[in-house]
């Protein structure tokens, strides 16, 4: 994966190889939960690294035009992946989480718990991913910038080897803690990264996971997802993928429509509301916005808040679907309500 350029290579390889060998060998093999809860804490420290003062200073300069743009990004991708119901082998937790905005990796890694298809939440995702980056890079030649090529995941510069295992414990560990002390779904990815965006702030040096610790996340929660492959599952993805094709290019087409209204709202150029409207690929992003040389603290600012928000929309997601699903067969059971809930 590396090799060919694609993004999150650690999360997609993982991936890919684990449901080469699930199919393969049909066998019942799963990544021990301690260690996908791990990897979740982990994606969400490394996303709230990321997240830095001067994100936060011009989040203040501006706030409703950037707050009111990455809200509108994060509510457009959800309408859209209401079109993914039209397929009968997707449910409501599968389109919502599959279709939202940001933080692939932690929504990819989110499905499980209120029983999405996890395979096609993330097949979802890094489908538009890949479409997101293709887009970026002919908006960047049209619009007068280059792409650097760079699709690696961003990782956050950090200081010494052991200041940033310092953090990761404090982050990625406390969050760890945090979950259990107070359960929620999704409730690992959200106070690892919490702690870690208030850690980095109150730090007076950067810091960030290191590198190894990041890759060894994305790789549980790839193996995790992967080793979910099944005939079956094969099957489904066939069948969902047109549709899924169809919300993909809506999604993207429609961000890139907003992005251009943006830019003409806040007075920045095209590119600048392009990039900063984009529903995804950060690294790409932040490498164009660098390289055109304009508003680039606006756009990684709103990329940041964006994959911010995306977490804590999974999250309530999470809460209200497993919340509903509960009511709905505690009400089965006493004849209110038929059986299967929201049919997750």
């Amino acid at each position: 994966m590396i090799l060919v350029g694609a993004p999150a290579p650690f999360l997609l390889g993982p991936l890919v190889g684990g449901g080469i060998f699930s199919l393969v060998v049909k066998a019942d093999w799963g990544v021990p939960d301690a260690i996908r809860h791990g990897g979740v804490a982990v994606v969400g420290a490394g996303a709230g690294a990321l997240i830095d003062p001067d994100a936060g200073v011009k989040l203040f300069e501006s706030p409703l035009a950037i707050v009111g743009g990455v809200v509108v990004t994060i509510i457009f991708s959800l309408l859209t992946g209401l079109l993914l119901l039209l397929s009968p082998h997707i449910s409501i937790a599968t389109a919502l989480l599959g279709s939202l905005a940001g933080a692939a990796s932690g929504v990819s890694a989110m499905a499980r718990d209120v029983e999405a298809d996890e395979v096609v939440v993330a097949a979802i995702q890094y489908a538009r991913v890949v479409v997101v980056i293709a887009a970026i890079t002919l908006a960047a030649a049209v619009l007068g910038a280059e792409a650097s090529g760079d699709a690696s995941a961003p990782v956050a510069a950090g200081g010494s080897l052991l200041l940033d295992l310092g953090f990761t414990l404090v982050s990625a560990g406390g969050g760890l803690v945090l979950a259990r002390l107070l359960p929620f779904t999704g409730a690992a990815l959200l106070y690892a990264t919490l702690l870690a965006v208030v850690a980095a702030w109150l730090l007076p040096i950067p810091v960030g996971i290191p590198v190894l610790i990041l890759d060894a996340g994305y790789a549980s929660i790839g193996l995790a997802v992967g080793f979910s492959f099944t005939v079956a599952t094969v099957r489904t993805l066939r069948r969902v993928f047109p549709i899924a094709l169809v919300q993909i290019v809506v999604c993207v087409a429609g961000s890139a429509g907003l992005g251009l209204l943006f830019a003409e709202v806040l007075g920045v150029s095209p590119l600048s509301g392009f990039l900063a409207m984009s529903p995804g690929g950060l690294p790409t992003v932040a490498a164009i916005a660098v390289q055109a040389g304009d508003d680039v603290a606006l756009i990684i600012a709103m990329q940041l808040l964006r994959m911010f928000l995306a977490i804590i929309t999974a999250v309530l997601i999470a809460v209200g679907i497993n919340g509903y699903s509960r009511r709905a067969r505690g009400g089965a059971v006493d004849g209110d309500a038929p059986p299967g809930g929201l049919g997750i």
